[in-house]
């Protein structure tokens, strides 16, 4: 009896400590998850060599379809000021010009009509297309267009035919995207004090942009009896300083008559560039070891 219930209370015991003890949990078996796709703000260039348009973006989940809106705004003005010119609607035209760029240009927007009406009669555009935008600065961008031009000369009549692949700036004002006159990107004041060499005075007074050349505006004064000349065949008439790459001025020859005064000489260097120039130099001899007539820092 003794025995059989010391065995009852054995078995009562392990059965009692098997049910106290917690089931194991059943874990899913491991899978290959998708990685993360973590959203990271876009380094966008803003230099103009850049070949498409957009600013820094945020860290928001990737975009599905282009980055750019589409219609672009920007590449939208462009092709309605081209269907402006040609339907021979002149006055729609010069109502999508900027009035930045008209201001820089001391144009109206009635002459920039007549303008554009005198160049449509001699030129014939055909295969238009827009092929991308890109960032000039934070209001401008510049899109790239191409078209077949059929020119003729003003003073022969002759007939020429080229591709043109040009960069039109275009310029958000007001809440609206419109096509600077003239290839018009920005322009920078100078403050920069003037030189007399040889009796001629030279004051730099501004940097202008376009989308193919920059232009430097000069203040000239000759102060002498006699007229002078610059431009001749053994002169660099002027340089142009990028940090230490330069870039002669196109070849031109400019005369200043005695005791004259001239408020808008012009010197430009051709290329698209997406800075001013630090500095210019005017007038470097190419055959003598001597420093040049002027020599100017337009950069603070």
């Amino acid at each position: 009896m003794m025995k059989t219930t010391l065995r009852n209370f054995i078995l009562f015991s392990v059965f009692l400590l098997a049910a106290c003890q917690v089931a194991p949990v059943r874990r899913p078996a491991a899978t290959s998850l998708p990685p993360v796709n973590v959203a990271q703000p876009a380094v966008v260039p803003t230099l103009v060599g850049d070949s498409t348009r957009s600013s820094a973006a945020t860290a928001t989940p990737a975009p599905t379809t282009s980055a750019l809106p589409t219609p672009d705004p920007a590449a939208a003005a462009v092709q309605e000021y081209r269907d402006a010119l040609q339907s021979g609607n002149f006055e729609a035209a010069a109502n999508l010009l900027s009035s930045y760029s008209l201001m820089v240009e001391e144009m109206t927007r009635t002459q920039a009509g007549e303008e554009l009406q005198i160049r449509m009669t001699r030129e014939k555009w055909s295969g238009f297309q827009i092929l991308d935008t890109r960032t000039a600065n934070e209001k401008t961008v510049l899109v790239r267009v191409t078209y077949q031009l059929e020119q003729q000369d003003a003073k022969t009549g002759e007939i020429t035919r080229s591709q043109v692949d040009a960069l039109w700036p275009v310029r958000l004002e007001n809440g609206k995207w419109l096509v600077n006159h003239g290839n018009l990107i920005d322009f920078h004041t100078l403050d920069v004090p003037e030189q007399t060499t040889a009796g001629l005075t030279v004051k730099p007074r501004q940097l202008t942009r376009y989308s193919d050349r920059i232009r430097l505006t000069l203040l000239v004064q000759n102060q002498t009896n006699d007229p002078i000349f610059l431009g001749q065949a053994n002169e660099v008439m002027a340089a142009f300083f990028f940090g230490e790459q330069q870039v002669e001025a196109e070849k031109t020859r400019l005369i200043f008559d005695r005791l004259r005064s001239y408020p808008d000489v012009v010197i430009e260097v051709k290329g698209l560039f997406d800075r001013y120039p630090d500095g210019v130099v005017i007038r470097q001899w190419k055959n003598l070891d001597v420093a040049p007539w002027f020599a100017f820092q337009l950069t603070q």
